[in-house]
């Protein structure tokens, strides 16, 4: 290319970059101010109730379909509507990413840890599974349909940039913010971080209790309630688990003093 035709190029880049940026500065200006926060918001969300239920897998020994059936009356805003409309992504992003980081433990530590119940239920493509296993025209069919549809769409937007699903529709060119596109969770980049981040806290949370007795016989007296208490009183299953995890969160300090 000769030296000129490059200059026209670059000259031409620069004009543009200096006309797009006004759009640019209004367009973070109002994400910031309009989406940041709520994004951040299901982020947490995501993460923190996944730990929770991984913690919760990991403790009682649920097989894949008692967690996601547990959904089913567990959730105030669950309902058909919002499932199908999008609005409940962030719990299916919750579910998948859960699923995902038992079968990664599962995978790591085999026999070490989980019985052959436990191995079998979750040492198998659970989402594919589920999707396949649960009827479509009940609400938990729907679920599971939903958790397998998300993880399929999982990719590298970076290298399909003009294809992401921005929060900002940015085409209408007026002020419009949607929840309806979320790209942002199905970036391959923040799907690895999320389950990379909750597959480091099963192996702790493993490792923990492979070093301590007096815990293991703690987890295993949750399974025994758990299985007792399990087509009755939930506040009692919660309360023990509480007093399992406030032990186990005063044993960690007490090893580090």
């Amino acid at each position: 290319m000769a030296l000129r035709e490059q200059t026209v190029r670059i000259n031409e880049i620069r004009r543009a970059s200096y006309d797009i940026e006004p759009y640019l500065l209004a367009l973070y200006q109002k994400f910031q101010h309009n989406m940041l926060t709520q994004l951040l918001q299901m982020f947490r969300y995501v993460i923190t109730e996944a730990y929770a239920d991984l913690m919760a897998i990991l403790t009682l020994n649920l097989t894949a379909e008692k967690y996601l059936l547990s959904f089913i009356n567990g959730e105030q805003n669950l309902n058909e509507k919002n499932l199908l409309s999008g609005i409940d992504m962030p719990l299916i992003v919750r579910l998948a990413i859960t699923i995902r980081a038992v079968e990664e433990a599962v995978k790591m530590n085999g026999e070490r840890f989980f019985d052959l119940g436990f191995r079998e239920n979750w040492g198998r493509d659970v989402i594919r599974t589920l999707a396949r296993e649960f009827d479509h025209t009940r609400m938990e069919g729907l679920i599971a349909l939903k958790i397998y549809g998300y993880t399929t769409g999982i990719r590298d937007c970076n290298k399909k940039i003009g294809d992401y699903k921005s929060l900002y529709n940015y085409a209408k060119e007026v002020e419009d913010f949607t929840n309806s596109q979320l790209d942002f969770f199905n970036d391959q980049c923040i799907w690895n971080g999320m389950v990379g981040y909750l597959s480091k806290c099963a192996e702790d949370y493993i490792h923990g209790l492979g070093e301590d007795t007096m815990l293991v016989e703690k987890k295993r007296d949750l399974e025994i309630v758990y299985k007792d208490i399990e087509k009755g009183e939930l506040s009692v299953l919660v309360q023990r688990i509480e007093d399992f995890l406030a032990f186990y969160e005063k044993s960690c300090v007490f090893e580090k003093n």
